[in-house]
């Protein structure tokens, strides 16, 4: 899984007062996007080099 930085900005404002749920709600969601668009464009890639 692709994890984010952990100094990113973005994510400790967006963590703010969700402690316990922070994972599930804000960074395995993002996770997953980043994961599917990354084999998305693996796919791409050898569909159109062949």
């Amino acid at each position: 899984m692709p994890f984010p930085v952990p100094d990113d900005p973005y994510l400790k404002l967006t963590g703010e007062g969700l402690e316990d749920v922070f994972k599930e709600q804000v960074l395995l969601p993002r996770m997953m996007t980043k994961l599917s668009q990354g084999a998305g464009r693996l796919i791409r890639i050898s569909v159109t080099t062949d």
